[in-house]
């Protein structure tokens, strides 16, 4: 009788789960979730490598997917997306590109001078949450001192590119701080984000949207930037005024930086615990794998190791992605049809936005860019030719 009980109540459990799956996954107004506190990295790895994989096996739902198919829940008749509180369709041939290096689009930058409220105790960058002169509020980060420019221009930039994008994103902007009193901060170079407004619910569950196409293409974009630090810990719920609005937070490891220090050549290639990697390890013994240049060089401080190297269709994140697993070929040429929209001048202004000091540096960043999204989009054609 207790098992009977049991089962009942997982079954019963089971249900609730896929019927608030089928809701969050289709409505455009996405209810605000419950408040919770952001994962450990041991959580997310269990969850990413273990759990979630586990689940859906035993759910069959691979089996599901080859039978019935993949498609996402919140397509509209043109096979986009509504806007929503994740994500927002804006018309880049209405955007300026002097526009993405100014306040047109994110709000005036911060101003000094800048009083410290709080030290930055976690994560891999030094830093602290300041009020600007105006009274706002921003989350300030400083580039290692060994590489000068590099984890700040990587998060202006790449920042800009996903709002670009249409997903939603805390204004950025490099900065030069002032007026704090602290002689270890005053004068030098960082980037501020403003802190989101309204109250903050935790992170966002990236695997509870994989059936939100803007989310399974988003795979697409971290490839673009080269940022395989994205999972729900990157992520920043807030409830304003009784509606959610998800944002995607932290671009310290995008283009050539890992935490404001050259990118490991492997990083994007394959996960942290990446099985596949391992079997090739120990039968080439310990032989790179072929996609990864492992020799690539450190550009120079500024940019670190950003290169066009690289195959789209095998871009990894830290640890694997629910939503990125899914992610279909019509997920790919929706995304991909956003990133063309893109001109070369606005990708200009977006890497002027970072600030460079040496134009070689912004130039190497441009042109790897645009190579990174050309090999993308070529390959997202290949998946469409092969249907």
């Amino acid at each position: 009788m207790r098992a009977v009980v049991g089962f009942s109540v997982s079954f019963a459990i089971g249900l609730a789960g896929c019927a608030e799956l089928q809701r969050d996954n289709s409505l455009r107004e996405i209810p605000p979730p419950p408040e919770r506190p952001a994962p450990s990295l041991a959580e997310c790895f269990l969850k990413a490598n273990y759990f979630y994989p586990a689940r859906d096996y035993l759910t069959l739902s691979w089996a599901g997917r080859a039978i019935f198919g993949d498609e996402a829940m919140d397509l509209t008749p043109d096979g986009g997306v509504p806007n929503s509180g994740l994500y927002v369709n804006r018309d880049l041939t209405r955007i300026e590109p002097e526009a993405f290096d100014g306040d047109t689009l994110f709000g005036p930058p911060p101003v000094g001078p800048w009083r410290v409220a709080q030290r930055k105790v976690t994560g891999g960058t030094e830093g602290f949450i300041g009020v600007d002169a105006s009274g706002r509020r921003w989350m300030v980060k400083f580039d290692a001192a060994e590489y000068p420019e590099l984890g700040t221009a990587s998060e202006a930039i790449a920042a800009r590119i996903l709002w670009a994008m249409g997903y939603q994103i805390p204004a950025t902007f490099v900065v030069a701080i002032d007026g704090t009193g602290d002689g270890r901060y005053d004068g030098r170079r960082a980037v501020a984000s403003a802190l989101v407004p309204g109250k903050i619910l935790g992170p966002l569950r990236m695997d509870h949207f994989r059936m939100r196409r803007e989310m399974r293409a988003l795979r697409l974009v971290l490839a673009w930037v080269n940022d395989p630090d994205h999972g729900d810990r990157n992520t920043v719920v807030a409830e304003e005024s009784g509606a959610a609005t998800f944002y995607i937070v932290d671009f310290n490891s995008a283009l050539g930086s890992w935490n404001g220090r050259p990118k490991e050549a492997w990083r994007g290639h394959r996960y942290v615990w990446d099985i596949e990697w391992q079997c090739i390890e120990i039968l080439t013994i310990g032989l790179a794998h072929p996609d990864v240049d492992e020799l690539q060089p450190v550009v120079s401080p500024a940019v670190g190791r950003f290169c066009s190297r690289f195959d789209p269709k095998y871009w990894r994140p830290q640890n694997p992605t629910t939503a990125f697993d899914r992610m279909t070929p019509a997920d790919a040429a929706w995304m991909a049809a956003k990133m063309s929209a893109l001109s070369d001048d606005q990708l200009r202004a977006i890497v002027a936005a970072g600030r460079y000091a040496r134009p070689e540096d912004a130039t190497h960043v441009f042109e790897t860019l645009r190579e990174r999204r050309t090999k993308i989009i070529e390959w997202v054609g290949s998946l469409a030719a092969r249907q």
